[in-house]
């Protein structure tokens, strides 16, 4: 049997029904939820190392984003470090400060 998409307009899809048992989905504890072959136990798959979580991977330390204002020749130059000169510039910046012989002004 060949299936098709089926399309459906905004007021159909509010008139549906839903199919869910939404008071059984919101009340369920997690000792109740069945772990089969289509649902394999994703902590302990986790922990063994046998699942990875998708998206972007978390940082060792903390960065955080800034917005700051440079000359154009001074960005050129930065990019012609190649792929990671943000990096870079960071470690320049964070070794510049820990070095502490600078002066703010």
């Amino acid at each position: 049997m060949k299936m098709g998409i089926i399309r459906y307009t905004k007021e159909e899809l509010k008139s549906m029904e839903s199919q869910t048992k939404w008071d059984r989905v919101y009340n369920m504890r997690d000792e109740d939820i069945i772990i089969d072959d289509d649902c394999p136990d994703v902590v302990e798959g986790l922990k063994s190392g046998k699942m990875k979580l998708r998206g972007r991977p978390k940082l060792e330390d903390k960065k955080i984003p800034i917005s700051i204002r440079l000359d154009s020749d001074a960005v050129k130059s930065l990019r012609a470090l190649g792929p990671g000169w943000q990096t870079k510039l960071s470690d320049k910046i964070s070794e510049w400060m820990k070095d502490g012989t600078q002066t703010y002004s």
